[in-house]
């Protein structure tokens, strides 16, 4: 067993994703031959973390479901509530808002009726936070700054300072979705502070890549341009796509919108359209042939029509065609 076990951890930290799947699920066969079921349930916990690594979420939502099974049989709570706080936010992730808040609200079930507090602490920070995000999904903002707050209480009482700074992060994404951007902009550069300590990549370049969007929404494009550029530094760092997507299409937009660079921009905006197709975002996809649209037409380009329909075809199929009024 150890052979396996120590490939698949080996092949985990490498990234391969598929040789950890492979060893992880020969090192479960063995167990099943063994008799043990409690590390039996820890390696299904590793087997799901790889396949959410490999991008294959239902797979890893399975594993994770029968590790939970095998916990409960054997009245290990806590292990229960990291499993169902895990399966929520795998289909947040899938973007299945009711199944994430069945099973957070069944982890903090299990907390309160087992008086798991102490044991929990992080465990019901982190299920707070990300009921919060699904709440902001739902438009439901005061339940969702309910959820926030509770959160940063939990984190204060266990001194973590990081989980913090993500979830100023996150109220700062609810106040932009109401478009009460200087309170967003007051809880990003908040969290920019507090991310920066600790170095994390990734959400500081959220943190970059929303301040842009705000100073857009403000017609600050300027300080747009500023803000994408750094986000785009960091995305690139982390070889993510959607945020070099985005990230490009900000600074499209910003340049578009420059007296003298609208030209740069247009090409900038062609550029981020082609990554964004690979992605098959609609949304985003409809979102830069808008603008594309917009800067063309500022130019008297003659196609601008076209870029135009191409952009109301698009968001039509997500019913947001409505977008077209903002960017006029």
């Amino acid at each position: 067993m150890s052979d396996s076990y120590s490939k698949a951890v080996d092949a985990y930290k490498k990234g391969d994703s598929k040789k950890a799947i492979k060893y992880f699920k020969k090192t479960i066969s063995i167990l099943d031959k063994m008799g043990k079921l409690k590390l039996k349930g820890e390696i299904l916990q590793n087997l799901a973390f790889s396949y959410v690594l490999d991008g294959q979420l239902e797979e890893g939502i399975k594993a994770m479901k029968e590790s939970v099974l095998i916990f409960d049989k054997l009245k290990l709570s806590t292990k229960v509530v990291e499993g169902l706080a895990y399966i929520g936010a795998l289909n947040y992730k899938k973007k299945n808002n009711k199944l994430a808040l069945k099973y957070y609200k069944e982890a903090e079930r299990i907390i309160k009726e087992k008086r798991l507090y102490n044991q929990c602490k992080e465990i019901e920070a982190d299920i707070c936070a990300d009921l919060g995000s699904v709440y902001d999904d739902e438009n439901n903002f005061i339940v969702a700054l309910e959820n926030f707050n509770r959160a940063i209480k939990l984190y204060r009482k266990s001194n973590n300072e990081k989980g913090i700074a993500r979830t100023y992060l996150d109220i700062g994404l609810l106040n932009f979705h109401q478009e009460n951007y200087e309170a967003a902009k007051s809880s990003i550069i908040k969290a920019l502070k507090g991310l920066k300590r600790f170095n994390d990549i990734d959400n500081i370049a959220d943190c970059h890549l929303i301040l842009g969007k705000i100073y857009r929404e403000q017609k600050n494009w300027g300080s747009s341009l500023n803000e994408c550029e750094k986000a785009l530094k960091f995305y690139e760092l982390r070889e993510n796509k959607l945020g070099i997507a985005e990230s490009t299409l900000g600074i499209g937009i910003a340049k578009g919108s420059i007296t003298g660079q609208e030209r740069e921009g247009v090409k900038i905006l062609q550029q981020s359209l082609t990554l964004i197709k690979k992605l098959k975002d609609t949304f985003l996809e409809g979102l830069c042939l808008a603008w594309i649209a917009k800067v063309k037409k500022k130019l008297g380009d003659s196609d601008s029509v076209k870029y135009k329909n191409m952009a109301i075809k698009k968001l039509s199929i997500i019913g947001k065609e409505g977008m077209l009024a903002k960017i006029k």
